[in-house]
């Protein structure tokens, strides 16, 4: 371990290319969006997805994802609206 590391942190883990992206790991991505631009708000939207990216380890092009859902839905998906969309889905009879 070198002497500037600090040993508090831990190493950052990458979302691996491919796996699907969990209701409540999209939930901190735009609670952290809304904080950080709470905190900061001349930043722009490509910066915070850029410094996002690196502190969550999503990538950019589905942190964008997540926010540009977001944005057009004006709220979060909950596990439990999830589950009413599935149950109100009517199957035929054979």
């Amino acid at each position: 371990m070198s002497e500037n590391a600090d040993p508090s942190l831990a190493p950052i883990l990458k979302n691996k290319k491919g796996k699907v992206i969990s209701v409540a790991q999209k939930t901190l991505v735009v609670n952290a969006y809304k904080k950080y631009k709470e905190q900061r708000p001349h930043y722009t939207r490509t910066f915070i997805v850029k410094h996002l990216s690196n502190m969550l380890g999503f990538g950019e092009k589905s942190i964008c994802k997540i926010l540009r859902a977001h944005d057009r839905s004006g709220k979060n998906d909950t596990k439990a609206q999830l589950e009413n969309t599935f149950h109100n889905i009517h199957f035929p009879q054979l």
